[in-house]
């Protein structure tokens, strides 16, 4: 059914379909489980809108390759501020500190500036040059510092003053990916197949340093995601499918996930490779592997949920809702699709199965059971592929893609509760305010 939509709507479908479109799940249609129904399409940008941020309980953040970024109120949909300043897309959003009337954030461009902002007031209040090329990627390092990486990795405080540089090899590629470990250090990614370790030393009076400290050769083919387990796990992934699980205190490999034999396929396409990951728990990870997801248990490296086949083309986002209850994915294709887990309960609307066993339920290193995903709603209002995916609350989410749109999605009868008690209300303060109004007339 969702081909023909699109097809009807003169939508383009992705070259990279799957050999056998008829494996891809259609929505269930015996009971209607999608609660997302409530559709707000926010409109301000003027070309792909590649970035989410969510900054706090009303605002979040897009920046797009048309330069800006613009800062919405979620529950509204209102466009609070635009902020104008780059003059080539942006490529890394970061949320470096919220205060009272001085929320700042922090964006990287191919201009080669990277910008601090006020968005209360919708101020750039520095722009740093020094990084001597284009940063792709930002870390918040906790104490109102932050870490730029591409060419060169750098360190910056809240005033945007450098404070230490580490000029990488000329034939290194730029630094793409980057996540903060503990003990100080951070892990990063490039176009290749190593990690790279550096740990800030800022016990130097005055004269803190970057130090590269080791490089990670694990990997079969380039690092596309990196993830923070915990204190002492962290995640990477590549196109190959592989997901490997490093100590952060020795920084060994302990286990490897998603290996395949066969990573690409007879057009020389790899068919398992990891764009996103996302942690539900210390022990659970999700990731948008090929054209689906798989869901692992950390503890066993066994999958939980294998859904390889979810969608037209390649996913590149997942996100858990419901504590686990539920998950979204997003794809190349233009779609987002809502799952949960198969259960004995189809018919009954509010029966809320989880893929994930609460920590009490599953009880320590007891073994997780697998289950089958279920595609319980098709979110149907993208014309191009789908970059990014935001909570904002237990009931919102934001989308954003390659049409330059934002789109707010609602759970539709939460929003028709608050309309119809806010129709209430006014109509109670009509009602008094006519009766005050009759009560001034009589003598």
């Amino acid at each position: 059914m969702l081909k023909s939509v699109r097809r009807a709507m003169g939508w383009a479908e992705s070259e990279a379909t799957p050999a056998d479109a008829s494996a891809i799940p259609e929505p269930v249609d015996e009971v209607q489980r999608n609660p997302f129904t409530d559709v707000q399409l926010l409109s301000g940008h003027t070309n792909i809108v590649r970035r989410l941020l969510r900054i706090d309980d009303t605002r979040f953040a897009s920046a797009a390759d048309d330069c800006t970024v613009i800062v919405w109120n979620y529950r509204t949909g209102r466009r609070l501020k635009t902020l104008v300043g780059h003059t080539l897309p942006i490529n890394c959003i970061l949320l470096l500190c919220v205060e009272a009337d001085n929320t700042i954030i922090v964006t990287s461009s191919s201009d080669k500036t990277i910008r601090m902002w006020n968005i209360d007031r919708g101020d750039c209040v520095a722009v740093l040059k020094e990084h001597g090329g284009s940063a792709k990627c930002l870390v918040n390092l906790g104490n109102i510092q932050f870490c730029s990486g591409g060419k060169n990795v750098c360190l910056w405080n809240r005033q945007g003053q450098l404070l230490c540089s580490l000029a990488r090899n000329e034939e290194d590629s730029d630094l793409t990916l980057m996540i903060r470990i503990r003990d100080n250090r951070m892990v990063c990614a490039s176009s290749t197949k190593d990690l790279e370790v550096y740990y800030l030393d800022t016990q130097r009076s005055g004269n803190p340093r970057v130090v590269l400290v080791k490089k990670l050769t694990q990997h079969l083919e380039t690092v596309r995601s990196l993830l923070n387990l915990s204190e002492n796990l962290f995640a990477s992934a590549s196109l190959d499918g592989g997901i490997i699980l490093w100590t952060t205190h020795t920084l060994v490999p302990v286990r490897v996930m998603n290996s395949h034999r066969d990573v690409q396929d007879v057009a020389h396409v790899y068919s398992y490779s990891v764009q996103h990951m996302i942690a539900v728990d210390e022990r659970v990870l999700v990731a948008a592997v090929g054209h689906g997801f798989g869901m692992f248990d950390v503890l066993t490296g066994e999958a939980l949920v294998k859904c390889f086949n979810a969608h037209l083309s390649t996913a590149t986002q997942v996100m858990v809702l419901q504590d686990g209850a539920r998950l979204l994915t997003c794809s190349a294709d233009s779609s987002i699709r809502l799952w949960a887990p198969e259960t004995e309960n189809a018919d009954d609307p509010n029966a809320v199965d989880s893929f994930v066993e609460s920590g009490s339920q599953r009880g320590g290193a007891a073994q997780m059971k697998s289950v089958k995903a279920v595609c319980i709603g098709e979110l149907v209002a993208h014309s191009d592929a789908v970059h990014a995916l935001l909570l904002c609350n237990e009931h919102t989410f934001a989308s954003c893609g390659a049409d330059g749109m934002v789109i707010l999605w609602k759970n539709g009868f939460v929003e028709s509760r608050k309309r119809n008690e806010l129709a209430k209300m006014m109509m109670l303060r009509q009602r008094a305010g006519a009766e005050g109004e009759t009560l001034q007339e009589i003598p």
